[in-house]
């Protein structure tokens, strides 16, 4: 029978076919989501990797460029020392498909990071203030973000608390572990879970924020280091930052870079997807929600497309990925499984899931 907090439903002419005798800890023991068995492509895999090592090598080779000359030296500093390290490329596509990661120090290479989108600089203090002699200040403990001396902000710290130059990579392993919980406690999707509606709004959320905090460090970075990257800043070209619309943000990567996010269709409409969800979810308007396992599915499948996007992004930054976005990029597809998978199944109509609280006038692109 359906879960309630409200009144008990009518009487209704339908039949709810499963087992009479079926109890809530029986329901309970069926995961109605599951991750596709099916590997990364090696084109994909190829593409991730061929990317990564071009901007470590600062090059430009293509995957066929590679694949011809499949083992190459990498040379680079740590701690002011060079190091050089033989690879393989079909070795590192193989590692991507595998663990549908990229862990540079299992091939004795640098941090996966881009230094000034990701920077993992980052302080945590647990234990008490540093107090002066006379208790008149506690010791502050600074970082430095990457947007140079004149980026007028340092997070800061002077007592329990933690600081970080910035949040990209927390949210990154958000995404990935969120994504894995929903899945994993799928048990718990066709119910009123507090718990796991949580964490299915801050996934929404935090796909929506990836993409935020990335054009804003760009929109920085421009304004107070763009010289160095032969990039424009023009403030009156860009518009207003504070309350600017997402796709008036995205523009920005065109108007500084010159290298406008074109070939990226399918990543936006995805992000456009989720994000009107989203934005259903924070401010409820209408104030009502409905979702099907299958609607969760689609959205769940947009997520990989998210990380795309930050691909391509980063690529028209000429910046580098990281270990998050490769993860979050290479997410196994999510498929419904149904509690009685040989009974026939109708298309989902439009007034009910996701489509029966969105307004029917709307051209909200969830309704897509």
């Amino acid at each position: 029978m359906p879960e309630s907090e409200g009144h008990t439903p009518q009487e209704s002419p339908f039949v709810v076919r499963g087992r009479s005798d079926a109890s809530p800890v029986g329901r309970a023991a069926h995961q109605f989501l599951r991750y596709k068995s099916a590997k990364p492509l090696t084109s994909d895999a190829s593409r991730l990797v061929a990317y990564i090592i071009n901007r470590w090598v600062k090059s430009s080779f293509s995957v066929t460029q590679f694949r011809k000359r499949r083992r190459f030296d990498l040379t680079y500093s740590q701690k002011d020392v060079q190091k050089a390290v033989h690879l393989d490329f079909e070795q590192l596509v193989a590692h991507v498909q595998e663990t549908r990661s990229f862990r540079p120090r299992e091939f004795d290479l640098p941090m996966l990071e881009s230094e000034w989108l990701d920077a993992s600089l980052a302080i945590a203090k647990p234990d008490a203030p540093i107090a002066r002699a006379d208790c008149s200040e506690f010791m502050k403990l600074a970082l430095a973000t990457p947007f140079g001396d004149t980026f007028p902000l340092a997070p800061c710290i002077d007592r329990e608390g933690a600081a970080y130059a910035s949040f990209q990579a927390p949210i990154q392993e958000n995404i990935v572990t969120l994504h894995h919980r929903l899945v994993s406690t799928s048990h718990e999707a066709p119910s009123l879970s507090n718990r796991w509606r949580n964490d299915l709004r801050m996934l929404l959320n935090e796909c929506v924020s990836a993409v935020d905090i990335t054009l804003h460090q760009l929109y920085f970075m421009a304004q107070y280091r763009g010289a160095e990257f032969g990039w424009r800043f023009e403030p009156l070209t860009l518009g207003k930052r504070e309350g600017a619309r997402l796709k008036d943000k995205l523009s920005w990567i065109g108007k500084i870079t010159g290298r406008p996010l074109d070939d990226a269709k399918d990543e936006l409409a995805a992000f456009t997807r989720l994000k009107a969800v989203r934005n259903h979810f924070n401010h409820f308007d209408p104030p009502c929600v409905a979702y099907t396992i299958e609607d969760l599915t689609g959205w769940l499948n947009h997520v990989p497309l998210i990380g795309r996007l930050l691909w391509k992004i980063r690529d028209k930054l000429d910046a580098q990925l990281s270990t998050g976005i490769v993860e979050i990029v290479a997410l196994p597809l999510v498929e419904f499984v149904p509690m009685n998978p040989d009974w026939p199944r109708i298309p989902q109509p439009d007034d009910a899931g996701y489509a029966s609280t969105v307004w029917p006038t709307s051209d909200d692109p969830s309704r897509a």
